[in-house]
Parts: C-alpha cells; sequence; structure tokens
C-alpha cells in the first residue's frame, strides 16, 4: 500500500499517481487515519483537554528543547514519537515550516498523527522564526543531529510547507 492509499485522494495532486507503491504507513494503522485536528476547537488545537492530557490520550511523547546553531544561536526544537518504550520506529519525519511560518500547533497536530503512526517526528523554528534566535536562516545542522538522535538507519523523510 502506498502513503497516499491511506488519504482521501483529494489530499494529493494527480501526479502522485506515480508515488511509489513502498509501504510508509500500515494501511492497518488505524490511529493513523484520525488526524487530531477534527477534536481542536475555536479556543485550542487540544479541543477541551489540556496540552499534556491531549498527548497522554494520543499516547505520544513531546519534547521540546533547545539547540545552538554554528553562530551561538537558540534554535527552538520540538520532537514526537509514539510513548511505547517497546515499539520500533519505522523511520525519521522532519517537518520544516514556511517561511512566514514556525512550528506551531498545526504542525504539532499533524506530527502527532505522524507519531501515531510509528515515526519519530521532528520539527524546529528555522533560525529568525517563533522562539528561535536571529536572522532567517537554514535547517540542515538541527536535521542531522535528528537523524543521529534517534541512533539508527531508518528511512528519513521530510514535509515542509
Amino acid at each position: 500500500m502506498s502513503i497516499k492509499s491511506a488519504f482521501p485522494s483529494s489530499t494529493f495532486p494527480s501526479s502522485a499517481n506515480n508515488f511509489s507503491s513502498q509501504s510508509l504507513i500500515s494501511f492497518q494503522d488505524k490511529k493513523m487515519l484520525s488526524h487530531p485536528i477534527h477534536q481542536a476547537n475555536e479556543k485550542s488545537p487540544y479541543g477541551d483537554l489540556t496540552r499534556e492530557e491531549f498527548y497522554k490520550k494520543h499516547q505520544i511523547l513531546h519534547q521540546e528543547s533547545f539547540m545552538f546553531n554554528e553562530k551561538k544561536m537558540k534554535i527552538f526544537t520540538q520532537f514526537w514519537r509514539p510513548d511505547d518504550p517497546t515499539s520500533q520506529l519505522k523511520g525519521i519525519v522532519a517537518m520544516v515550516h514556511g517561511y512566514s511560518s514556525e512550528s506551531s500547533w498545526l504542525n504539532e497536530l499533524t506530527a502527532i498523527a505522524i507519531a501515531k503512526a510509528g515515526f519519530l517526528v521532528c520539527a524546529l523554528d528555522l533560525q529568525g522564526h517563533g522562539y528561535s534566535d536571529g536572522l532567517r536562516g537554514d535547517c540542515i545542522c538541527f536535521l542531522t543531529r535528528s537523524r543521529l538522535t534517534a541512533l539508527t538507519c531508518q528511512p528519513f523523510y521530510m514535509v515542509n510547507h
């Protein structure tokens, strides 16, 4: 099964019909098919739950931290993974926000959905965005560290906007 069959066909442009048939997400993993954005409301991306309750409900571990780039500026980073220490990760997904954005709640909810399917998801506020210091910059150092953090040679995927 291809990744596109786990989502409605309207999610992908027609050129996605050539997408590899390699399975990235198991069809049996029904948890992935329900994106947590449906639980958001006008007041909170977590609906009527606290952030901690929301993560517990979805069985996801979340970590926020800062790293320093080569210019010694703080870069905000986030990681999500299944809350099952015995589970084997299927790979790493890096989420990179758009030019006028940051790794806010919309990325967060998508990261939760991907982590529920068994992936380590990493995201950051690019230099000069969100909680990160400095002028706008790049993310290569963070992506390299993320792969090393997983201590694995699992497949590496990138989602960006």
